[in-house]
């Protein structure tokens, strides 16, 4: 919207596929716009909202066409790319693995297939525990 209109607004968060992308003021934008003009953001790039159901037949396709598994917010990224498509070379890059995704992607593509690294982190037993809040307390505890 800001890309469009010039006027930035903040607004409720979203719950959607891609919860990374759930942010309805982003942190980061504060710093884009003290380092870019809004012709300049509007050179470099460009906006699109992308639904849960086209996250969904994005994660679909690209295992179909290509036999890669991405995770929901690589599909947004794919399904804006997509739909925005010009002359620019384009990088997609992800850094979320599927498998954190499989009540998501398994569906559309079936069983992904987990890297050890992944599979150890998710054997681990969670180890947390609670304190007041109290600085000296939290200093003890490291």
């Amino acid at each position: 919207d800001y890309l469009l209109s010039g006027v930035y607004e903040t607004r409720l968060s979203q719950t959607t596929l891609s919860n990374a992308m759930d942010v309805g003021a982003p942190s980061n934008f504060e710093r884009m716009r003290a380092h870019f003009s809004l012709e300049e953001m509007r050179d470099m790039m460009k906006g699109k909202s992308v639904s849960d159901e086209s996250t969904k037949a994005a994660i679909k396709d690209v295992y179909q066409k290509h036999g890669y598994f991405i995770d929901p917010h690589t599909a947004v990224a794919w399904e804006a790319y997509s739909a925005l498509k010009d002359e620019r070379q384009v990088i997609i890059m992800s850094t979320a693995h599927p498998a954190k995704f499989t009540e998501i992607v398994e569906p559309l593509t079936g069983p992904i297939p987990m890297p050890d690294t992944i599979k150890s982190a998710f054997a681990r037993k969670p180890c947390s525990s609670s304190i007041p809040a109290d600085l000296s307390i939290l200093l003890e505890q490291l």
